[in-house]
């Protein structure tokens, strides 16, 4: 991109040379982008629109003047010079994906065009739903009700990367799981994430949004540093699901509970005599009232949305309506308060960012020379409501009881290793 002076905030410059990421700076020597570095830069870019537009808004993170920076997204500092560029197309072999939603497609979009070669076992059970599109690169208003692996093979049918498609959760077809190699990480829950470390992989990439940030984070030694489970492994006691729920759409969570073991729709009342007995959760006074109205209405009605707009939800089931009206945005309103961080949906640069930054993790991991320029520290971090100069790399430590200290873990991988070594 070419530059241009900003004498305010108002004007963005971004540009990419190299593994650089260039902001309201003057760009050195021409030198030629790596495909990631220019997607970043116009994720980045986007980011930095965003904070001018909602200034008012953001009050202290809102943009009003420029904000000068560079990221390396191959050391994570503010400049790495002018480090090799991949001559050729680049071996990546066998790599599992796991999640084809925002960020695994972005991932994929970006691998595309870095001429890879090589497979991308793709792996998501669910299909593309109209909440989606605003944040997914790969869909059209065409592929609602689409699987997500499905979309992935149709976009990169021309490139150099052969696309599987296991439409299944992870480790519920014996294409996933204990047999994966290298995966790369855009998974939604911290139960999932833990579930593929369990499995041993010799190198898992992770990449996350979350209301504050995004990040990417690599795990290559079990064992010696971080794993994937040691991010998420719970130090302190945490809802369940139906407790998450509940708190979510504001109902009572016996109530919440019965649907999901019944699976019955949430425009359907709950028949009478069908609410189970639960020692730790006592029925409300309310509760003879589910056999005449249903959670739907009750929901609808505090998120105001009229006969029309409920009717999209009918023959749901709450975990539908949960991931859909909740996860995806379409029930988040003013009036329904107490939404988890956890849920909040993520900009659509945000999530852009982070696949482009998952796809670039595992470009620098196949490649020695470059692998060996990374920092020590094995997690990054972007704020995308900051701006630049940011501290990118951030150390991590193993977490204390985490499976990846378990000595039958590590007895199991080490087998894995001698047999691939």
């Amino acid at each position: 991109m070419s530059w241009a002076g900003a004498s305010d905030g108002t004007t963005v410059s971004v540009s990419a040379e190299g593994w650089n990421v260039v902001v309201d700076s003057e760009p050195g020597p021409l030198v030629q982008a790596v495909p990631v570095a220019a997607l970043a830069a116009a994720a980045i870019g986007m980011a930095e629109l965003f904070r001018i537009v909602f200034a008012d808004i953001l009050g202290a993170r809102g943009r009003r003047k420029p904000q000068p920076g560079a990221i390396n997204l191959i050391t994570s500092g503010e400049s790495g010079g002018h480090l090799p560029s991949p001559a050729g197309p680049i071996a990546i072999g066998r790599v599992h994906l796991a999640g084809a939603g925002a960020i695994g497609q972005a991932c994929a979009a970006a691998l595309a065009v870095s001429g890879v070669t090589g497979t991308l076992v793709a792996v998501d059970p669910e299909a593309v739903e109209l909440s989606n599109l605003q944040r997914y690169v790969l869909t059209t208003d065409q592929s609602v009700g689409e699987p997500k692996t499905a979309i992935l093979r149709k976009a990169l049918v021309r490139c150099g990367l052969d696309v599987e498609e296991v439409a299944t959760a992870w480790g519920a077809d014996d294409r996933s799981g204990p047999t994966a190699d290298v995966v790369l990480v855009a998974l939604d829950t911290p139960g999932d994430r833990i579930a593929v470390q369990a499995g041993l992989p010799r190198l898992v990439s992770n990449a996350w949004t979350q209301p504050a940030d995004l990040g990417c984070s690599r795990h290559e030694r079990f064992g010696v540093d971080p794993c994937l489970a040691c991010l998420y492994w719970p130090t302190r006691p945490r809802p369940n699901r139906h407790e998450l729920i509940a708190a979510a759409l504001g109902e009572h969570e016996l109530r919440v509970l019965t649907h999901i073991v019944t699976g019955l729709p949430v425009d359907v009342p709950l028949p009478e005599g069908i609410i189970p007995t639960v020692r730790d959760i006592p029925a409300p006074s309310e509760a003879s009232q589910w056999s005449h109205r249903s959670l739907l209405d009750d929901v609808a009605d505090a998120a105001g949305l009229d006969a029309a707009a409920r009717g999209r939800w009918h023959g749901c089931t709450i975990d539908q309506l949960y991931r859909e009206g909740i996860c995806g945005g379409a029930l988040v309103t003013t009036t329904l308060r107490g939404v988890p961080q956890e849920v909040v949906v993520p900009v659509a640069h945000q999530s852009a960012l982070a696949g482009v930054l998952l796809a670039a993790q595992l470009l620098v991991a196949v490649d020695p020379q470059l692998a060996a320029l990374r920092p020590e520290a094995t997690e990054v971090r972007y704020d995308v409501l900051q701006g630049l100069p940011q501290v990118l790399a951030r150390p991590r430590k193993i977490t204390k009881g985490c499976l990846c200290q378990d000595r039958d873990f590590q007895i199991v991988f080490g087998a894995y290793e001698s047999d691939n070594s």
